[in-house]
């Protein structure tokens, strides 16, 4: 967990190459994808598990991921 937390946040995989769109989510999908290491010792789950968005929310969902909403600006407009 430690090796994957560390080349995750690595700016030079995250922000330099290659330039992804999305980043963080891109370079995940890419070191799972490319490293037999890490995919070797991922799970998956249904998302509702982990981080429901709020039309899929359902009792017993762990959380809720209020996509698009920044603390302090959107939210409050809603």
């Amino acid at each position: 967990m430690k090796l994957f937390i560390d080349l995750w946040s690595d700016s030079l995989i995250v922000e330099k190459t290659p330039a992804w769109a999305q980043r963080e989510q891109d370079a995940l999908t890419y070191m799972i994808v490319q490293h037999p290491y890490l995919r070797d010792r991922v799970g998956f789950l249904p998302q509702s598990l982990i981080n429901s968005y709020t039309y899929q929310w359902q009792p017993g969902d762990l959380l809720v991921h209020f996509a698009g909403c920044w603390y302090g600006f959107l939210c409050s407009q809603q």
